[in-house]
């Protein structure tokens, strides 16, 4: 599965074994970790900083200057995806715990 894949809550826990459920859920945990750590609240708060830049600029430019635009659009949309990528893992993550923990019921 691939960082950006979405499963249907209905087909996550029919499509991965135990082990793969197992394994997203640590990843989602990891997520979570990096979220707490120096590095990971220095690189949100990079992208919250790069996400006002461009909005700034998007405010600045001429309003027919579409190529200017364009550019502060992509540098906002990439620096919003940092956190919306972060918790996407974490979310894929509690998901997976959660179909884990009904399979292994006793």
């Amino acid at each position: 599965m691939s960082a950006g894949q979405t499963w249907p809550r209905a087909q996550f826990a029919e499509v991965l074994s135990s082990d793969d459920l197992k394994a997203v859920a640590e990843l989602g945990e990891d997520a979570k970790v990096f979220l707490e750590s120096d590095l990971g609240k220095s690189l949100l708060a990079a992208a919250e900083a790069d996400a006002l830049e461009a909005m700034e600029h998007l405010g600045a430019t001429a309003p027919d200057d579409t190529k200017e635009i364009v550019r502060w659009q992509i540098e906002l949309k990439a620096a919003r995806k940092v956190r919306e990528k972060i918790e996407q893992f974490i979310g894929l993550g509690d998901e997976a715990l959660s179909q884990w923990s009904m399979k292994n019921e006793p």
